[in-house]
C-alpha cells in the first residue's frame, strides 16, 4: 500500500536522521558515501540504516524489474577468468540477469575510498555482487558488507 507516492512503512533518510540525532543532509551523506562525516557519526548512522533495514531508492526493485548482478575479477581475462565469466553467465542467464564485469588488479583498485566505492556500488541498484578477486582490501570487502548490498566473495 502506498500513501502520497511513498511506500507505507519504508524507512526514510528523515526517519534515520531523527534517530540519530541528525540532520537529513547527513544522513544522505553516509548513505552516498561522502568522507565528510565523522567516523563516530557515520558508524552509528550505519547501524541504524542496517536497523531499520534502509534500503537506498536506486536499489528498490518493482516486480518484474530487470535483475543486474556485478562481476569483479582479478586481472586479465586468461583460462581461469573465462572460466569464471563463463559460469557466472550461464547462472545469471538462468535466473533472468544481466551481469556487469568490474576488473580490479594489485596496480588498478577502484578509485575512491573504499566506502565512497562501497556506497556507489550500493547504490548502483546492483542485485547482488560476486567478487572473485583477491586485489580488494579488507576494508573494501567490509565497506560493501556495511552497506547491506549481497555479496560473495572468492579469491583467486
Amino acid at each position: 500500500m502506498s500513501t502520497g507516492g511513498r511506500q507505507a512503512g519504508r524507512t526514510t533518510l528523515a526517519t534515520i536522521a531523527a534517530s540519530a540525532g541528525v540532520s537529513i543532509a547527513t544522513v544522505s551523506k553516509v548513505v552516498n558515501g561522502r568522507d565528510d562525516v565523522a567516523a563516530d557519526t557515520r558508524a552509528l548512522v550505519e547501524e541504524l540504516l542496517r536497523e531499520h533495514g534502509y534500503v537506498p531508492p536506486a536499489a528498490r526493485r518493482p516486480p518484474g524489474a530487470d535483475l543486474t548482478v556485478e562481476l569483479i575479477i582479478h586481472g586479465g581475462f586468461g583460462a581461469y577468468s573465462t572460466q569464471v565469466l563463463e559460469g557466472v553467465v550461464h547462472a545469471g542467464a538462468e535466473m533472468g540477469a544481466s551481469i556487469v564485469i568490474g576488473q580490479v588488479d594489485d596496480d588498478h583498485l577502484p578509485a575512491g575510498s573504499p566506502t565512497t566505492w562501497a556506497r556507489r556500488l550500493a547504490n548502483s541498484g546492483r542485485a547482488g555482487v560476486v567478487i572473485v578477486t583477491g586485489a580488494l582490501t579488507t576494508a573494501h570487502i567490509d565497506a560493501l558488507a556495511r552497506t547491506g548490498s549481497r555479496s560473495s566473495c572468492s579469491t583467486r
